[in-house]
């Protein structure tokens, strides 16, 4: 076996032993919820597309009201990354869970590819107040995997919901307000 053969072997080994092989961290098996916790908001919602993406791998960027798109992230959410394990079994997608301070947020798509350079972003924007649990839809690609990652927001309150109360009993005692989102505008840069 030539060396160039011998590494594309092994590089295929590992790319496809990596493909579904960590869990969501932002799951709602991992949050930690007492209903005495009114001093902060929690935001549920879904993001997936039909099957999952290797090269153009989409993910939501949370961030603060007024920050730039190019600027830290508060999340960083999969969207269809091959890498981290669905939690659906009729789409490739997960269940995110976050706890935020009361105030003004944002998600925008990004690609995580380096060789993308994205021009136009959409943006949802949404305020959270101190002590509520919200909804905010599943964020869906219907075109995913390229460099077009516009998504939908879809209310799948019904799946989401009995997902999210069979991996965390603790928040099915709360009380789950239902505010789903919608793109407002184009991130600035």
């Amino acid at each position: 076996m030539s060396p160039k053969s011998a590494v594309a072997t092994v590089s295929t080994v590992f790319f496809l032993a990596a493909c579904a092989s960590f869990d969501n961290k932002t799951g709602a098996e991992k949050f930690s919820y007492s209903p005495s916790d009114k001093d902060m908001a929690v935001v549920v919602l879904s993001a997936g597309a039909a099957d999952m993406c290797v090269s153009f791998a989409t993910r939501l960027k949370l961030l603060a009201a007024g920050s730039p798109y190019g600027g830290s992230s508060l999340a960083f959410l999969p969207v269809d990354s091959y890498v981290v394990k669905s939690e659906y079994a009729d789409h490739h997608g997960y269940l995110h869970v976050l706890r935020l301070k009361p105030g003004r947020y944002y998600f925008a798509p990004y690609i995580n590819n380096p060789s993308v350079r994205m021009t136009q972003v959409p943006r949802a924007d949404f305020a959270v107040s101190a002590g509520e649990v919200v909804y905010l839809g599943e964020y869906y690609l219907r075109q995913h995997c390229g460099i077009s990652n516009s998504g939908v927001f879809l209310d799948r309150s019904d799946r989401d919901l009995a997902l999210l109360k069979s991996k965390n009993p603790a928040l099915s005692q709360a009380t789950i307000q239902k505010r789903i989102l919608s793109v407002t505008g184009q991130v600035s840069f």
